[in-house]
């Protein structure tokens, strides 16, 4: 098989955009996103947001089985030539060609191993009132990352970080972006990990904060948010007034999204926004 362009995420990574992508294509409607990510010796973990987007178990169930027939060789391949190209890939990692083709990437045989021998189950998140804030995906997924790294600190060695990837079929919202860089501040200074996704679309959305975000982590959050015209209030942010038009969004300063990782387009050719190529 041929690899894809390294560019700025790993082949790991790349995998798991691509199962979180193939997870979410049949609750397109239902759910903004879905996040995938591999906590060593518990395998392979999907989740998408809470609130009023939240899945049904059932919507859920839909998701992994949509994971499981992507990868059947003998299944037919879509015309959607992105979701094609992911469906050859899932099907070249549980083959065994695409860890082959990417022998130098070192956490992508924990992925594939976990998709060949599981495809691993939906944490649905915490459950709360539908009319609250979202907690999105991703936080609910680095929750398990954290209570991993608590019992297994300092993998490579003290002094040396081992990367997390987290998967998703968008880019980190704003919120989600300042998350990851307090749980890496934190966290992830104190046991050796750091937690990597494909980038940050920077908008605000109503985002309630997981449950393992306190202390130290959620101040730093806190601080971040405050500049960025959001305001916070038992634990959720949101944006405190709507930008006039032609003025620079608030929420937008400060913003990281690498060049590198671009937009992709829909099916009618038209970008979406924070959807990862």
């Amino acid at each position: 098989m041929k690899p894809s362009a390294q560019g700025t995420r790993t082949a790991n990574l790349r995998m798991q955009d691509r199962l979180a992508r193939e997870a979410h294509a049949p609750n397109a409607r239902k759910t903004p996103h879905v996040a995938v990510t591999h906590v060593p010796g518990e395998g392979l973990r999907y989740s998408s947001n809470t609130g009023q987007k939240k899945l049904s178990e059932e919507k859920q169930n839909d998701g992994l089985a949509s994971v499981d027939a992507a990868m059947d060789p003998a299944a037919p391949l879509p015309d959607d030539p992105r979701r094609r190209k992911d469906q050859l890939k899932l099907r070249a990692a549980r083959s065994g060609d695409y860890e082959a083709a990417h022998r130098d990437d070192a956490d992508l045989r924990g992925t594939t191993e976990a998709l060949r021998s599981s495809r691993g189950p939906w944490n649905g998140g915490p459950a709360h009132d539908k009319k609250e804030a979202s907690v999105h995906g991703e936080m609910t997924l680095l929750g398990e990352q954290i209570a991993y790294w608590r019992k297994n600190p300092w993998p490579l060695g003290e002094g040396q970080i081992k990367d997390a990837s987290m998967g998703g079929v968008k880019k980190a919202c704003g919120a989600c972006e300042m998350a990851f860089d307090a749980a890496n501040a934190t966290f992830g200074a104190e046991y050796g990990y750091r937690v990597v996704a494909s980038g940050s679309h920077c908008e605000m959305f109503r985002w309630w904060a997981p449950d393992w975000l306190t202390g130290p982590a959620f101040q730093q959050v806190a601080a971040a948010a405050a500049p960025r015209g959001t305001s916070s209030a038992a634990g959720s942010w949101s944006r405190r007034r709507k930008p006039r038009r032609g003025s620079e969004r608030p929420e937008r300063l400060a913003c990281r999204v690498p060049s590198t990782v671009r937009r992709n387009r829909s099916r009618s050719g038209r970008r979406r926004r924070g959807d990862i190529q």
